[in-house]
């Protein structure tokens, strides 16, 4: 029983430490996060727009706004303030990630998770913790484990998973009797050939390239279906960075 509360313990405190969350903040807000003894993991950052006024960040004009717009430089800023630290703060501005589409009322939208410390750290942690249950009556230890394994189910089934597939491949994401939930999805290519999908060739590839339809696409083939397949190519997301080649890179959960 004690082994089984020291176990029980570290898969709900890595659990459910890496729920992903999902904020906005409308252009010149800014955005903070905090995971407290966390660190941040950032999954997807987007600042444009892909939603009407009348969706997100009302704006009082007689002209529609650009809602295929995201800049280039989202992911990459949002990471270098945010990825891997405990917090921080945000400001959604053209003066931060450039202005991606002049005269529209923009957005910043993250996507993060906070995971645990290390393992060593969790341990210890838990052994605290156990002290606790050390002279707890049995019909309290029950309820504790029942509890406990809720806890894990519920906290384990939303696991959030990257995975890409190179130009020209098929991506096939199965979550069997859960539903998928498409966080972020981006096609084009933001590493060098020797980081991802090599390409023989003397010329360097664009790697501040993204598909401004990505998320729309795989969201409409994939967002609520328990099973998808997204064809990592031009003819699906068009072509981004003529020349260069690419890769479909798609963060998703399984929720129930």
């Amino acid at each position: 029983m004690k082994i089984f509360v020291v176990v029980c313990l570290l898969a709900v405190f890595f659990g459910a430490s890496n729920a992903a969350v999902t904020r906005f903040v409308c252009e010149h807000g800014t955005m903070k996060i905090n995971c407290g003894n966390h660190k941040i993991n950032v999954l997807c950052a987007e600042y444009g727009r892909s939603v009407p006024y009348s969706t997100r960040c009302a704006y009082s004009t007689t002209t529609p706004p650009d809602t295929s717009c995201i800049a280039q430089t989202s992911i990459s800023k949002v990471n270098q303030l945010c990825d891997g630290k405990s917090s921080c703060s945000v400001y959604a501005s053209n003066s931060v990630f450039g202005d991606p589409c002049v005269g529209t009322y923009k957005y910043l939208q993250v996507t993060y998770e906070s995971y645990s410390p290390t393992l060593k750290d969790s341990i210890i942690i838990v052994q605290k913790l156990k002290v606790k249950f050390q002279n707890t009556e049995t019909s309290n230890m029950k309820i504790f484990v029942v509890v406990c394994l809720l806890a894990v189910f519920l906290g384990t089934s939303n696991a959030v998973v990257t995975r890409y597939v190179c130009e020209h491949g098929t991506m096939k994401i199965n979550c069997g009797n859960h539903k998928i939930n498409v966080l972020c999805a981006e096609y084009g290519r933001s590493v060098p050939y020797s980081t991802r999908c090599a390409y023989s060739t003397t010329t360097p590839p664009d790697t501040s390239c993204f598909a401004q339809k990505s998320i729309s696409k795989v969201n409409q083939l994939c967002d609520g279906k328990s099973s998808c397949s997204v064809y990592g190519s031009n003819s699906v997301f068009g072509d981004p960075c003529v020349g260069t080649y690419k890769y479909l890179q798609v963060t998703y959960e399984c929720v129930l």
